[in-house]
């Protein structure tokens, strides 16, 4: 994947003055809470405005503040909603391409959560698409990938789905368990199931939202990035130490970090969010 024109990179030597100025520069709207989309409902109605898109999400808001097995992942973000639109509706964002056309990418999930935006919407639409995730999120996450994947036209090891035609040259989606904290069989899983040891692309949403988690998160997506494999992350703005614990860890690991240039973003990135590329 070529973006270069389209980013611009991190000085990972000056980290508290990036993470300062990405806060005030991309300062969140007065009104916008922790940043799930409606924490009030199991059932939700998702609607893309510029792509288009509509999804019905079932979520579990028991499961959220549930003691056993409790996760973020439980309901729907809005990072994932926002970057899906912008991703599919904004031909400035310089992934549009690879998504439009002929499926071109093997992509790489980390974090997917229940909701299964991007699974349901790029899955079909890449050559091979991985969706990862804690194993007590999976099967709903499967659930709301069926109800909601728009192409039949896919196959796929790891979720139920009737096939009658030869799908020798469709998609692929998988939906799989890997535990940041535990992720050497989900690693394992995952390339497996790709034929390859690293995907050409690795996409994650709200993942950077807990300080002891954060070295967890970026070891993985360390591992599982190939020197020709490109990792969208976004982040959204809420605490400062969060934030610099996740640019500290990239440059532990030795990766380059860059910013989405804010000419291409949408508006609702801009507003409480932090749009990072990496390359090794």
């Amino acid at each position: 994947m070529d973006i270069s024109s389209s980013i611009s990179e991190v000085n990972l030597e000056e980290i508290y003055e990036h993470v300062y100025d990405i806060h005030v520069d991309h300062k969140p709207r007065e009104y916008q809470h922790l940043g799930y989309v409606d924490k009030s409902t199991d059932k939700l109605h998702l609607s893309l405005p510029t792509s288009g898109d509509e999804l019905t999400i079932t979520q579990s808001r028991s499961s959220l503040s549930g003691q056993e097995a409790s996760s973020t992942g439980f309901v729907c973000w809005q990072s994932v909603s926002f970057l899906a639109d912008w991703i599919l509706g904004d031909q400035r964002c310089p992934f549009y391409k690879y998504f439009k056309g002929e499926p071109k990418l093997n992509v790489l999930e980390l974090g997917t959560g229940v909701s299964a935006v991007l699974a349901t919407l790029l899955g079909p639409r890449s050559r091979h698409y991985v969706a990862t995730d804690q194993k007590h999120i999976l099967k709903l996450m499967k659930k709301n990938f069926v109800d909601n994947v728009a192409s039949s036209k896919f196959s796929s090891s790891t979720i139920e789905w009737s096939q009658i035609e030869d799908t020798s040259d469709w998609s692929k989606v998988d939906i799989v368990e890997c535990d940041w904290e535990a992720p050497h069989h989900g690693i394992d899983r995952c390339r497996d199931l790709m034929g390859q040891d690293f995907p050409d692309f690795i996409i994650a949403t709200d993942t950077v939202y807990n300080e002891y988690l954060v070295p967890f998160f970026v070891q993985v997506l360390s591992t599982m990035m190939g020197p020709h494999t490109g990792a969208l992350v976004v982040v959204q703005l809420r605490d400062e130490a969060i934030t610099a614990k996740f640019v500290e860890e990239v440059a532990t690991q030795k990766m380059k970090l860059f910013t989405i240039k804010d000419e291409l973003l949408s508006e609702d990135l801009i507003k409480g969010f932090g749009v990072y590329y990496i390359l090794k």
